[in-house]
Formats: structure tokens, C-alpha cells, sequence
């Protein structure tokens, strides 16, 4: 077995207790209200949402994955530390025999969220995973999401109406990233 890791940050202007809250905690009630287009249901299948329980992602009908399963190792709303494990479904399959999250924000000078986010990759026997395909994966479902990201920032962070012509779209690229590409 072999351990492909792989690092990544996102930015935000959303303060980190709020993206925390939003993207983290109650994920299983927002996220499939932001994305109706994808994400048919978040499940708590075990435990109470907390460290040791279970979630599943319900994927609406013709996606290409019907439903992800992922444990929660640990969630601390005090240190906006979040990490998980892909245990059925998604990007798993006979070649990876799990991968785990580590999420963790930091607040910004100006008051938003740095997402440091590292995932790691458990391959079954011989298989390497090049960290081209991880990135070109992570591409896509970016490109996916363009169309959704206008709908989380004004939910999360509204603007006058005057200023929202001028970049939320820009401003809103965070939320979706820091919730939807750490499970991937």
C-alpha cells in the first residue's frame, strides 16, 4: 500500500466561525439547498454528526456517483479543525483503498479564512496515484461548480445591491470549494 498526499489552501472573506459553521456543521442541511443540481441529500446514517459518525452523499438521479460515504474523525468548532475519512463510494475504487481529509481554517488579517486542506490518497497493492490525475479531477468538479458558487455567497455573506454586480461571483468561489472539494 502506498500514501498519496496532496496540499491545498483556499481563501475566503468569510470569518472562519461562520464558514466553519456553514460548511462544516451544518453541511448536511445547507448543501443540498445550495446545490439542488447535485447533491440530493446529506445523511447522518450514524452518531450525532460528531467525531465517529457517519454521513452519505446522495447524489441526484444520472450523476456520476449515486452516493458517498465518509467518517467523521474529528470536528472541533473551537479550533475549525475538521478531519474525515472516504470510506464508501466516490472517488473510491479497486485501486484506493480509502482516502482521509484533514481540514483546517485559519482566520485572515482582513478577517476571512484561510482553508488548509490535506488529503491522502490509500492504494491497494501496487497502484500509483500521479498527483496530475488528482489535480485534473479537482479541475473538473471546479468547473462544475462554477454555476453554484453565486448562490452560496449571497446566502453566506449578502452585499448591498449596489457592489453585488461587481464580484460576487469572485467573492463566492470559497464556500463551495472549502465544503465540496475536501470531500473529493
Amino acid at each position: 500500500m502506498g500514501v498519496t498526499t496532496f496540499n491545498e489552501e483556499y481563501t475566503s472573506p468569510i470569518a472562519p466561525a461562520r464558514l466553519f459553521k456553514a460548511s462544516i456543521v451544518d453541511s448536511h442541511n445547507l448543501v443540498p439547498k445550495l446545490m439542488p443540481q447535485a447533491i440530493k441529500s446529506i445523511e447522518i446514517t450514524q452518531g450525532n454528526g460528531g467525531a465517529g459518525s457517519i454521513k452519505q452523499i446522495n447524489f441526484v438521479e444520472g450523476s456520476h456517483f449515486g452516493s458517498l460515504k465518509y467518517q467523521i474523525d474529528e470536528l472541533n468548532e473551537q479550533t475549525y479543525t475538521y478531519n474525515y475519512t472516504l470510506i464508501e463510494g466516490g472517488s473510491l475504487t479497486e485501486n484506493l483503498e480509502k482516502i482521509t481529509y484533514e481540514v483546517k481554517f485559519e482566520p485572515t488579517s482582513e478577517g476571512g479564512t484561510v482553508s488548509k486542506v490535506t488529503s491522502k490518497y490509500y492504494t491497494k497493492g501496487e497502484f500509483t496515484l500521479k498527483e496530475e490525475d488528482i489535480k485534473a479531477g479537482k479541475k473538473k468538479l471546479r468547473e462544475c461548480t462554477r454555476l453554484w458558487r453565486p448562490i452560496s455567497l449571497k446566502i453566506l455573506m449578502p452585499m448591498p445591491n449596489h457592489l453585488s454586480k461587481f464580484g460576487h461571483c469572485n467573492l463566492s468561489v470559497s464556500f463551495l470549494d472549502f465544503c465540496f472539494f475536501s470531500w473529493f
